[in-house]
Parts: structure tokens; sequence; C-alpha cells
């Protein structure tokens, strides 16, 4: 089975996290100036689905085509992500959980 953090062991301090609005404005956030944003950003349509994720402004890893699914992971900083579709076999099972494993924190 695999294991989920809870929000306390993840360490971050919800501070980081706020927005802020000029008048009349759009909402944006505010991070501090030695914060790296890490965003991951999935859709679809009639003519594909995505998933695309960004390090800092920058497409680190991305992926796309009509009838994709499944379970999509990735550490920040690292060059590479992986896919797992859906429904799990017994073997993608076994190679996800093994991939978190081997992830290493921080």
């Amino acid at each position: 089975q695999i294991s989920m953090k809870s929000r306390e062991e993840l360490e971050t301090p919800l501070a980081l996290f706020q927005w802020q609005r000029e008048q009349d404005g759009w909402w944006t956030e505010k991070l501090p100036s030695s914060t790296m944003k890490v965003t991951v950003t999935c859709g679809g349509s009639e003519s594909g689905r995505f998933v695309k994720f960004l390090e800092g402004g920058i497409t680190t890893y991305e992926k796309n085509d009509v009838g994709l699914t499944g379970i999509f992971i990735k550490v920040a900083g690292g060059k590479h992500g992986c896919h797992f579709a859906l429904p799990l076999t017994s073997e993608s099972q076994e190679a996800l959980e093994s991939w978190i494993a081997s992830a290493h924190a921080g």
C-alpha cells in the first residue's frame, strides 16, 4: 500500500503561500525571493489530455495524448518524471512503490 504524507509531515510553512491583489487587479501569489515555485498543471479536452511539471517557470516534464490517464510523479530538481498508466497492474504498482521508496526527501 502506498502511504501519503500528512500536511504536518511536509514541513512546509503555510506562511509561504500568500496572495496579493493590486486594486482592481488580478490575484497573484506572493513568494519570498528565496523560494522556487514548483507547479503541476493538467487538463483535457476533446482533442487530448496533458500534464506538465514546471520548476521556476520552466517546463521540466510533460506528456500529452488523447487517452492520457495515470499517475505522474517527479522529484523537483530531477531530470526525469515517471508515468504509471491506470489501472495499475501488480507489476506497475510494484514499480511505483519502488520509485517512491527510492525517492529522497528534500
